[in-house]
């Protein structure tokens, strides 16, 4: 199924906020939002000195009239092909958290290793599995692939 941005006000503030607590759930991890324009939203390190920036983008499940968001088995999100290119360029991995900001719902996607689209596309559909859910065990799988 593919979302797509929109929807109240509230939508893309909601969606950063839910990304820190999901983050701020699991000890030993340091959250620090960007401060500036720098192309990431938040940035999360372990104790042992492992970085990764997330990316965060949010939808209305409400306005798109998606029921039981938790049980699609493949979301899908369009990016903008500078997006994989500046991941492709940072030396530390970079996730998108895709966040429902009506539910809580949330899947993550590694961009550094999408590959990037044909010069004559701009924009690129990428897939965020159910297994990818931000949730204990998706969160343990991302930190086990640092």
């Amino acid at each position: 199924m593919t979302v797509a941005p929109g929807g109240a006000a509230y939508v893309g503030e909601r969606a950063e906020l839910l990304a820190q607590v999901a983050l701020a759930r699991f000890s030993g991890l340091d959250v620090h939002p960007s401060k500036s324009d720098s192309g990431y939203d938040l940035l999360a390190a372990t104790p042992e000195g492992k970085c990764f920036l997330v990316i965060v983008k949010g939808f209305s499940s409400i306005k798109l009239k998606i029921n039981s968001i938790e049980t699609i088995q493949e979301l899908r999100w369009r990016i903008d092909r500078k997006v994989f290119e500046w991941a492709r360029s940072c030396p530390n991995p970079v996730y998108l958290f895709l966040i429902d900001a009506d539910t809580g719902h949330g899947r993550y996607l590694q961009l550094n290793n999408v590959p990037i689209p044909a010069a004559s596309g701009e924009v690129q559909t990428i897939r965020l599995p159910a297994e990818n859910t931000i949730d204990e065990p998706g969160m343990k799988r991302l930190l086990a692939q640092l």
